[in-house]
């Protein structure tokens, strides 16, 4: 849910910050897996190199605001209608739906209802995700810059 209020499409604390005002970043990716013991949540963006410093500086400020001003009830409510429309929507073709019933195995070892995912969701409030926040900004921020391709003169 964090990841959400975070990064989700353009509107998300990031997109808001890194692409409406600023101009730093054209698209933010994201993405969350666990092996139901340690998580990983993903963040990519398109950036141009000369932005990518601010980019970064950027990131780490939103991080820190996302502990310093936790998610609010509606961006709370956000990321729950979200999260459970996609479990409906994500998965369409019988491969998606395989993928989607595997990795959710291996993440909280077993299967779960959609009805069983409402009810864990619907008992996250905001002050859950404040408490978490902390946790969740003392990842590790792995930066990969692409340099331009060598001329071919």
């Amino acid at each position: 849910m964090l990841l959400y209020v975070l990064t989700h499409d353009y509107s998300g604390r990031l997109g808001n910050s890194a692409i409406r005002d600023k101009g730093l970043v054209y698209h933010i990716y994201s993405s969350f897996r666990s092996n139901g013991r340690q998580s990983w949540a993903t963040i990519s963006t398109g950036v141009d190199p000369d932005k990518a410093d601010a980019m970064e500086t950027e990131l780490r400020a939103q991080l820190a605001r996302l502990a310093s001003q936790p998610p609010t009830a509606a961006e709370t409510d956000s990321a729950r209608g979200h999260l459970l429309g996609r479990d409906i929507s994500a998965a369409q073709s019988n491969d998606e739906i395989v993928a989607k019933l595997a990795r959710e195995f291996v993440e909280t070892g077993g299967l779960r209802s959609h009805e069983q995912l409402r009810t864990q969701l619907e008992a996250v409030t905001p002050s859950d995700l404040a408490q978490a926040a902390g946790q969740f900004t003392k990842g590790t921020i792995i930066r990969v810059d692409v340099g331009l391709k060598p001329s071919s003169k």
